[in-house]
């Protein structure tokens, strides 16, 4: 098969369609693709022959099968993830290799040779493995562990397990979104919120999600008895997290009017039974995330007067108003991810040019010590309660697979407690970080990983991600599929750090939100040609991917650059920046996309929007993969944006919709469909590159 072929794809029906913003008449004349498949035969049949056009042409592709036979190999190896405790249990996550998901198990010891049990296996669920664990929460005495069940749907059902019997409880919780359970100290129930049922499948899969109420639930009673804790009947458009402080004093209820981290906090002292919840916070001006307390000393971590973000105090007591905040860690100049509380201390994690910084705080603030890591790299976890003596985390970076390791508070060491072992060596390779200069002279960094001793002359693939949204820091993470390109395509893998993330703190991410979302583009596209200036590839051997936030990363580079790459990656992105709050959880994105409603902002939205800037043009090859059930960035952009590609792409590449049925956004995908999936991108990459995979 050649690169220069003409395709004749599926004929897609083009509308004389309009909407009207702010007197700007803009076309839609793909409008009938956002209906769901399910109320829409005419949308479903254009799915199948989309599916179709693209499972014939992989099937077409030289080397698929040895692809997949060998990406299954190094697959195959043993994962854990850092144990928990909860009373006399500890609780972690197994898969022996190619799983399609992950066990629970629990023991009693941490010792090397203690028995284990499986506690909650999800491959028994269903036969294809769609349904995974999708959280857990273990009361405080290790008695129950409640668990949600999801196919990547952001709707989950919870339900309860008795630990010591294995037994599944006959309790139920549906209609959870965003939600875990907050157990109460006495073990008898939990707090959480739900949304009303859905009155339709569309609704289930499209509709907006509003009303969300929080409430207690009982063990060995019916949903529909649930107790109301919380709501606000003026302010539909809320969303609620829960928390129970350690000693089970306090129940703490963050409210969010998006998925900006600015948020309100209520307490209810659940050792008053006819109490209400009473405003702490509420002003949605700054973040304040719960992470534990002393008696009635609450401590958050915070963004107010701090963009780095420091750790405060708050007496329950004082009635004053507003209620004096006293600072115990002050911020610095790296970004504060998460603090958590183990033997009276604070584990402070820090962001340092993208890379874990980990120091140990007294309850007090006196700094006591620093936690060595191995590397650059990322470490995460160290969850415990205050009379704990040790913790565990989990340290990985791009080409480390995790190793997890128990840190001793007292003696301050940290030792190895598993390490998975898998077919790629980190001897073999060298991560630099550099600095491209975006548009407007902002300095962004870049991880480069390549092969020791490899030559720059222009010719290697090269894969770059980037991922510059709602402030999430894009810090080194061990991917096997990264893995699989570096040996197959003896290639360079390349991690943007873009405005928009969180790793340079607040402004870093404002710098790339709302009106500013046109930087993280300038970004990302200042170190493609950063990378072929330097001589590390070249725009025919350049490849760039990217999920969920980043499918639009790139969505909109291969729209304002397509010259500069020969081959993109799009997954689930949000595409059509006019219509995506109409859908599910859209409207909360408002202030990282901007709000296409109000008349200052509908210009800079449309302008940047990437599937109302498509031309007729050469487009690069493109490979668009979503769900047709994907109930968080619905379906419709991927739809739209690649029927538009197909319609006006005057080049001889190549744009492919893969799309998968009765998934959501691609939590919890089955290993079987995962590996199936790197198959066909690595396979159709190396058919794009002319390139013979080094198997």
């Amino acid at each position: 098969m050649s690169a220069e072929k003409v395709f004749a794809y599926p004929p897609t029906k083009r509308e004389e369609y309009f909407d009207d913003y702010h007197g700007t008449k803009v076309p839609d004349p793909y409008r009938w693709l956002e209906l769901d498949i399910r109320s829409s035969t005419e949308v479903d049949s254009w799915v199948k022959e989309q599916r179709k056009f693209c499972d014939n042409f992989l099937e077409s592709l030289p080397h698929r099968e040895e692809i997949k036979e060998k990406f299954s190999l190094m697959c195959n190896y043993e994962r854990f993830s850092a144990p928990w405790k909860s009373g006399k249990y500890y609780f972690f996550y197994r898969n022996d290799g190619l799983q399609n998901q992950a066990v629970i198990y629990v023991t009693e010891s941490i010792e090397p040779n203690a028995p284990i049990r499986p506690l909650i296996d999800p491959n028994q669920f269903d036969k294809e493995g769609n349904n995974s664990l999708q959280g857990v929460s273990s009361s405080s005495d290790g008695k129950y562990l409640a668990y949600g069940i999801s196919a990547g749907f952001d709707w989950k059902e919870w339900k309860i397990v008795d630990v010591e019997t294995g037994k599944t409880l006959p309790d139920v919780i549906k209609w959870s979104k965003n939600s875990t359970p907050a157990w109460t100290n006495d073990g008898k129930g939990f707090f959480y919120s739900r949304y009303a049922p859905p009155k339709t499948e569309t609704e289930y899969y499209q509709g907006i999600n509003q009303d969300q109420k929080v409430y207690y639930h009982r063990l060995g009673t019916p949903q529909s008895s649930d107790v109301l804790v919380y709501h606000s009947p003026l302010e539909p458009h809320l969303v609620y997290s829960t928390n129970v402080s350690e000693d089970g004093r306090f129940l703490i209820i963050a409210a969010f009017k998006g998925t900006t981290p600015n948020n309100a906090v209520f307490i209810k002292d659940l050792t008053e039974p006819y109490g209400f919840p009473i405003g702490l916070i509420s002003d949605y001006e700054s973040k304040y995330s719960f992470i534990g307390n002393n008696g009635v000393t609450l401590y958050f971590v915070t963004d107010f007067e701090a963009p780095n973000n420091r750790v405060v105090s708050i007496n329950w007591t004082d009635t004053s108003e507003p209620r004096k905040i006293t600072e115990v860690l002050p911020q610095t100049d790296n970004p504060l991810a998460s603090v958590s509380i183990v033997n009276n201390m604070l584990i402070a994690t820090y962001i340092k040019d993208a890379c874990s910084l980990i120091k140990v705080y007294g309850i007090n603030g006196v700094f006591i010590f620093d936690v060595d890591l191995p590397s650059i790299g990322t470490a995460a976890g160290f969850s415990g309660k205050a009379t704990d003596t040790s913790t565990f985390y989990v340290f990985h970076s791009f080409v480390m697979a995790p190793s997890i390791l128990r840190l001793d508070l007292v003696s301050r060491q940290s030792v190895e407690f598993r390490t998975a072992k898998t077919q790629i060596n980190p001897e073999e390779y060298i991560t630099t970080l550099e600095f491209s200069t975006s548009r407007d002279g902002t300095k962004v960094p870049l991880f480069v990983v390549q092969k020791k001793g490899a030559e720059l002359n222009g010719k290697s693939p090269l894969l770059l991600s980037g991922y510059g949204g709602f402030g999430i820091s894009n810090t080194p993470t061990f991917s096997i599929s990264i893995g699989m390109w570096l040996k197959m395509m003896d290639g360079i893998f390349v991690q943007a750090v873009i405005r928009g993330g969180g790793e340079y703190g607040n402004d870093w991410h404002k710098g790339g939100s709302g009106k500013n979302k046109q930087n993280s583009f300038d970004d990302f596209i200042s170190v493609a040609e950063f990378l072929i200036q330097k001589g590390y590839c070249s725009n025919e051997t350049l490849v760039i991917q990217g999920t969920s936030n980043a499918g639009l990363l790139v969505g909109a580079a291969v729209v304002q650059r397509p010259d500069l790459f020969k081959l993109a990656f799009l997954s689930g992105g949000v595409l059509d920046m006019l219509r995506y709050p109409n859908y599910t959880y859209g409207r909360f994105w408002i202030d990282e996309y901007g709000d296409p409603s109000k008349e200052d902002e509908f210009p800079i939205v449309y302008k940047y929007s990437p599937y109302h800037n498509i031309q007729k043009t050469s487009y690069p090859n493109i490979m668009i993969l979503t769900s047709d059930s994907d109930d968080r960035v619905v379906p419709l952009h991927c739809f739209k944006y690649g029927a538009s590609l197909q319609h006006n792409n005057t080049g001889k590449s190549v744009v492919l919709l893969r799309i998968e049925a009765n998934l959501g956004h691609g939590l919890g995908k089955p290993t079987s469909k995962f590996i199936q999936e790197i198959t066909d991108k690595w396979s159709f990459a190396a058919y794009c590159l002319n390139r013979v995979p080094n198997l």
